[in-house]
């Protein structure tokens, strides 16, 4: 009888050794970064053109509508995201690149930019490709993608609204992401 008690206590010894072990290698898991790295994230691309985490970044793209008059561009909005702990809701529209969250991922969105020389308007937009990735850089160069010229008008862009009084030539180009 007694050589069982020590095999059981034993089984029990050797199980909370085990257990002691494996139960904070299950429960540990990667810690989400703050909120703030959304700000450093922006302020990179825009000062550096470049970013690097060690983190997973998601990029997206969707379709949006541009109107210069009567005529509709489809262009892109890039998203650039991470996953975070907690981030309050944040969807601006106003630099090419902007602040984004919505509590459970965070990062930046794009926009238009717009750079009127009184002759010749140029409007730049971000694209890329869907991806995940750790490192983010601004291609130097931007793509034509249409030219039109126009005599007084409007251009909209989701919420906002560009008024032209006189003639314009009007770029569209677009700055594309390297993953």
């Amino acid at each position: 009888m007694n050589q069982y008690i020590i095999i059981f206590l034993a089984i029990i010894i050797s199980t909370l050794i085990v257990l002691t072990v494996v139960i904070p290698n299950i429960t540990s898991h990667e810690s989400l970064p703050d909120f703030s790295l959304a700000y450093q994230l922006e302020r990179s691309l825009k000062e550096n053109g470049e970013f690097h985490t060690n983190i997973d970044l998601y990029v997206s793209t969707v379709p949006a509508l541009l109107k210069i008059n009567d005529i509709d561009i489809e262009i892109r909005i890039t998203y650039i995201i991470f996953k975070v702990k907690n981030a309050p809701i944040v969807d601006v529209n106003e630099q090419l690149f902007n602040i984004w969250s919505n509590q459970t991922y965070a990062g930046v969105k794009s926009f238009i930019e717009l750079k009127d020389n009184g002759y010749i308007l140029t409007i730049f937009f971000i694209n890329s490709t869907n991806s995940k990735t750790n490192k983010i850089s601004i291609a130097h160069s931007s793509n034509l993608i249409k030219k039109i010229a126009i005599q007084n008008g409007i251009i909209r862009f989701l919420d906002k609204s560009y008024h032209i009084d006189g003639y314009r030539i009007i770029e569209i180009r677009e700055i594309r992401l390297k993953l």
